[in-house]
């Protein structure tokens, strides 16, 4: 199925995840569908939360109020506006898992990134593989969420993005996140605590400033309603979705600005 921007951000609701309801439903559908992926290498713990939670904004994709799908941005500081709903879900949980408070992204833990002069480090944030329910699959809601949390992080002023995916995921998005040339990732034998990488995982550091036009201006579209709500694009929201997220001419980003909103 061809992935249809317009029809995923009539249809379905991006958000940012804040209460703590939200925030189980989410560990619920990660557990649920990593769990199946990643088989034998994945290492459980009954709730699947992590310390570098504690680090991310928390995207879903809701259908009828339910979440469907869901991705982490993860940034090296903790993250005030969920912190202590984490910490509540925590204790009453009992888990007994506190936050990683480490200058590290959980990628970064698993692989050795090898990249020149480049210093990606202070401007970079992570994504994470997509949740998707097995029964929305095929709709595009996995670029769909990456788009989201891309433009989240561009609001939020990132550079670059360190996506975990598995080494078969990677053609499927190397055309919104492709490697940057002259970086090496090189998987170690050590995990992120609480989560084991499968040997099968691939480690891709992307400038979000050599994106697409298109994708950009999706990513930042999709950003502004996961933060803020369709509302904020006003009437005739599916005129403003057809000019922006398609311009007529393609560029890198760096090459153009994205339009106003």
């Amino acid at each position: 199925m061809n992935f249809n921007f317009q029809h995923l951000l009539r249809n379905f609701e991006l958000r940012e995840l804040k209460n703590e309801a939200d925030l189980m439903d989410h560990l619920a559908l990660r557990r649920k569908i990593y769990r199946k992926e990643y088989s034998g290498a994945y290492t459980d713990n009954k709730y699947d939360l992590l310390s570098s939670d504690w680090k991310a904004n928390l995207i879903g994709i809701f259908f009828k109020n339910r979440q469907i799908a869901t991705i982490r941005v993860v940034k090296r500081q903790v993250n005030a506006t969920i912190q202590q709903q984490l910490t509540n879900i925590n204790q009453k949980l009992d888990l007994q898992i506190g936050p990683d408070t480490a200058d590290l992204l959980p990628t970064e833990y698993a692989f050795d990134i090898h990249s020149g002069r480049l210093d990606y480090k202070s401007a970079t944030v992570e994504l994470s593989r997509v949740a998707v329910s097995d029964e929305f699959r095929g709709l595009g809601l996995c670029r769909f969420a990456m788009l989201a949390a891309i433009g989240i992080s561009i609001l939020d002023n990132a550079k670059y993005c360190l996506y975990s995916c598995s080494i078969n995921s990677v053609k499927f998005h190397d055309d919104l996140l492709p490697m940057m040339k002259g970086v090496v990732a090189e998987q170690i034998d050590n995990g992120y605590p609480g989560f084991k990488f499968p040997t099968s995982s691939a480690a891709i550091l992307s400038d979000i400033g050599n994106m697409s036009q298109t994708h950009t201006n999706q990513a930042i579209l999709a950003g502004i309603v996961c933060r803020y709500g369709i509302d904020v694009l006003g009437d005739h929201f599916s005129e403003k979705i057809t000019r922006i997220a398609h311009p007529s001419h393609d560029h890198p980003a760096h090459e153009q600005m994205a339009p106003a909103i």
